[in-house]
C-alpha cells in the first residue's frame, strides 16, 4: 500500500503555540460519527483526531472526508480522500475560520477542495466544478 498526506505548516495570522485549534465551523463535523465515517485502517490519517473524520461522498471510487487535525496551532480543518481500489491516500489540512474554500488537492486524477458552509460556490460551478456535497468541490483535474 502507498499512502501519500500533507498538510499546511502555515500558522494562522497571530497564532500562538498554545492557542487552541482553530478550524472552519463545518455542521459536517458537529455531526454524531456513524460507521461510514469511519477511514480504512490502511490509510495513514495519524494527523487527525480520533473519531474527526466525516464522510463527505464518494465519486469514481474515491472516498472523501472532512476532519479535524490533532495540531494547537495553524489550518486544521482537513480534507482527506482515499483511492478505494489502491488503498492510497491524500489530502491536507489548510480551511482556516474565515475561509471559505481550502486549496486544491490533486490526485486520482480529480482536483478537490474542501469548502465552508453556504460557500458562494457559483464561480466555481461555473468553471466545471461539481459540488457532490456542501463541504467538497471537485473537477477532473484536466479541466
Amino acid at each position: 500500500m502507498f499512502t501519500m498526506t500533507g498538510c499546511s505548516s502555515e500558522s494562522l495570522i497571530g497564532a500562538q503555540p498554545d492557542a487552541p485549534p482553530t478550524h472552519a465551523d463545518l455542521d459536517v463535523l458537529q455531526t454524531t460519527a456513524g460507521q461510514e465515517d469511519t477511514i480504512s485502517t490502511e490509510a495513514d490519517v495519524s494527523y487527525l483526531d480520533e473519531n474527526s473524520s466525516r464522510f463527505l461522498a464518494e465519486q469514481d471510487g474515491l472516498h472523501f472526508y472532512a476532519g479535524v487535525k490533532t495540531s494547537k496551532a495553524g489550518s486544521n480543518t482537513c480534507l482527506v480522500v482515499v483511492s478505494q481500489g489502491h488503498g492510497q491516500t491524500t489530502g491536507g489540512c489548510d480551511l482556516n475560520s474565515g475561509e471559505e474554500v481550502g486549496a486544491s488537492y490533486i490526485a486520482f486524477g480529480v482536483e478537490a477542495r474542501l469548502v465552508t458552509d453556504d460557500a458562494n460556490l457559483q464561480d466555481y460551478v461555473d468553471n466545471g466544478w461539481s459540488n457532490p456535497h456542501p463541504n467538497l468541490i471537485t473537477r477532473n483535474s484536466s479541466s
